[in-house]
């Protein structure tokens, strides 16, 4: 359906039992619009997915190894992602993996926030330091043709988002994500990938703490479950405009 400006992605179910009126004639045939539900049961999937391979890593790197995998299947949503660790000054940004991506100056083996070509490149510093959203809309152009996913428009815009560490001041990484151009970048979007930014180490170490609080057995089992109220909550408030996940 094209609104917005843009064709977007849309779903819709019909009722083709037709209301009549006193003389039997078809006065409508009942469409309703199913948009909402079915991108979140889509994002829920594609988080428990997530959930379950970062949970099960050993280091940091594995962790957002396993986020970039995972998000592979998720192009419709995620069109190309890059995850890169930060160095302790939030200077250096070392790239650990990529999804739809070309090695070179869309996707640098490092980004050097004190190197000549900084201003060309992804918005890293910004993000790290101010600990929030980084949307790079106009200047994406600047980086030639990216990766659409399943769909014939390039991405208009991407995020760059920090993911925290706990009992840090600073980001341990930075996720750099297309935004699909057949949706708008809306709070459901927006929650949708903080969330995805959230899971990765997070997921590691909250797993690590839990598996030395929890008897040999049982961490699997309660991580598991936790982990599915958790996601639901968090597919439930996708279709929700006024919950947001916008706090990392």
């Amino acid at each position: 359906m094209r609104r917005y400006g843009f064709d977007e992605e849309s779903y819709f179910t019909f009722s083709y039992s037709a209301i009549r009126d006193e003389s039997g004639g078809v006065l409508q045939v009942t469409c309703i619009e199913t948009t909402d539900r079915v991108l979140s049961e889509r994002r829920l999937q594609a988080l428990r997915a997530l959930s379950a391979q970062a949970g099960d890593a050993k280091t940091v790197v594995a962790a957002c190894e396993a986020a970039i995998r995972t998000v592979t299947p998720a192009a419709s949503d995620l069109p190309f992602t890059a995850m890169y660790l930060l160095d302790a000054e939030v200077r250096r940004a070392t790239l650990v993996a990529a999804a739809h991506l070309q090695a070179g100056s869309v996707c640098p083996a490092t980004i050097d926030q004190d190197g000549p070509d900084h201003d060309r490149s992804w918005p890293i510093r910004q993000a790290a330091t101010t600990g929030g959203w980084v949307i790079v809309d106009d200047e994406i152009e600047g980086f030639g043709r990216l990766s659409s996913g399943p769909w014939s428009e390039p991405p208009r815009s991407a995020v760059v988002l920090p993911v925290a560490q706990a009992g840090q001041p600073h980001p341990a990484a930075i996720l750099i994500a297309g935004v699909s151009s057949a949706k708008p970048l809306d709070e459901a979007y927006r929650g949708f990938s903080s969330c995805w930014a959230r899971s990765g180490p997070h997921d590691r170490e909250r797993t690590r703490v839990r598996r030395r609080a929890a008897p040999c057995g049982g961490a699997r089992g309660a991580r598991s479950s936790q982990n599915d109220v958790l996601l639901e909550r968090q597919a439930t408030s996708f279709a929700r405009p006024s919950c947001s996940y916008l706090d990392l």
